[in-house]
């Protein structure tokens, strides 16, 4: 019988020894089982996914509202081509609303 929390992901974690690292950053001498680490990796998976396709979002709503003003891109095969790019500025408009979600 397995746990609902330990779920195999399927893309790819933390390094489990990255995040014993980045767990021992905040608190050096309190000591984790190696249960703790994964679950944790797999929660900063989550958040970098999640924060990942809001971004996005925001790249794409912001592409769109550009592409609609733009007279320089006249022909729809123009605008399937352009890429859509992840600014700091995406992951700083989502930041604040991720952060209170995740915790």
């Amino acid at each position: 019988m397995t746990t609902p929390f330990l779920v195999v992901a399927m893309t790819p974690s933390f390094e489990a020894s990255l995040t014993r690292r980045l767990m021992l950053l905040r608190r050096p001498v309190q000591k984790t089982s190696n249960d703790a680490v994964i679950l944790t990796a797999e929660l900063l998976r989550l958040f970098i996914l999640e924060a990942r396709n809001r971004a996005v979002a925001e790249a794409e709503f912001e592409h769109e509202s550009m592409s609609y003003s733009d007279d320089e891109i006249s022909s729809p095969t123009e605008r399937e081509n352009n890429k859509i790019m992840i600014r700091p500025e995406h992951i700083r408009m989502i930041a604040a609303e991720i952060l209170m979600d995740f915790s």
